[in-house]
């Protein structure tokens, strides 16, 4: 009788290690997708802003910037 309550047990392992493994893959891969996607907008956030500067000081505007997010660097840009 323990025989079978052992392999019982171990047929439960392996189903909750197939459950398991491929969760466990797709959490990961959304992080990875989370981190590129956080450090992608904060990149090009970044370049567009200093776009925006470097064109209203070539004219000689005046302007404002409010950084909304620092994490992805999301952010509004008024030239006065």
């Amino acid at each position: 009788m323990r025989l079978n309550q052992r392999s019982t047990n171990v047929d439960d392992m392996s189903h909750f290690r197939s459950a398991f493994i491929p969760a466990a893959i797709l959490v990961a891969g959304l992080v990875i997708l989370a981190v590129f996607y956080v450090g992608l907008s904060r990149h090009y956030n970044s370049q567009e802003l200093q776009a925006l500067i470097d064109g209203a000081n070539a004219n000689g505007q005046d302007y404002t910037v409010v950084l909304h997010n620092e994490l992805t660097g999301s952010y509004s840009f008024n030239a006065e």
